[in-house]
């Protein structure tokens, strides 16, 4: 039976207004850190007035780049995004930039900051979930509550002779909402891996970033 053709859409205005959500929990949360730090280490004596210029210093820090973050989501011309997933292949577009990449192209593909974690009882009765010794349809199947979903995810294309000192990453994001979608369709074409320290050590490029 032919597979389903996944399909969805990232426009500027979605992600402009998710930053914008990030930004105004920074906005409260870094004041109330800092006026935390103060209180404690006021509390504990651990405040030196001789350094007062220094911590005016680092609020001010934090300030100029809350506000330039703040700036660049505002104004900075983001592009519209779509994916297309279907049994032969991936259609990515980023504004003008469209690419089609063949599932027979790429390696394997990992979730940016993916960690397959198991603790106390469920470690022991999925010792190989824990490990990442499973294949991609028995980590759906029977470790579905110890897969942490993040919403990036990077495709890694088969590499020959000097291309393996290169590495390239395609890069696809998803939405909080259907992470997990896309997750299961890739691993339904491609072998998922958990990301590595070394896979951001080296020589990188990246597409639709």
């Amino acid at each position: 039976m032919e597979k389903e053709i996944y399909s969805y859409e990232i426009t500027k205005e979605e992600t402009r207004k998710r930053n914008s959500i990030i930004i105004q929990l920074l906005r409260i949360i870094l004041p109330l850190g800092l006026l935390l730090g103060l209180l404690i280490a006021i509390l504990t004596g651990g405040y030196d007035k001789n350094l007062s210029s220094m911590y005016y210093s680092l609020i001010f820090f934090f300030f100029v780049i809350f506000a330039r973050t703040a700036l660049i989501n505002r104004y900075y011309p983001y592009a519209d995004r779509s994916y297309s997933m279907d049994e032969s292949g991936i259609t990515i577009s980023k504004g003008k930039k469209v690419k089609r990449y063949a599932w027979k192209e790429l390696e394997d593909y990992f979730v940016l900051g993916d960690r397959i974690q198991a603790s106390g009882r469920d470690a022991r009765k999925s010792g190989d979930c824990a490990s990442g010794r499973v294949s991609n349809l028995e980590i759906q199947e029977n470790c579905p509550k110890i897969l942490d979903f993040k919403t990036t995810f990077y495709l890694n294309p088969k590499r020959y002779g000097w291309g393996k000192i290169m590495k390239k990453y395609i890069i696809v994001y998803g939405e909080d909402d259907n992470s997990e979608k896309v997750n299961q369709v890739l691993a339904s074409y491609l072998r998922r891996r958990k990301m590595e320290g070394k896979d951001e050590v080296g020589f990188m490029s990246y597409e639709f970033k």
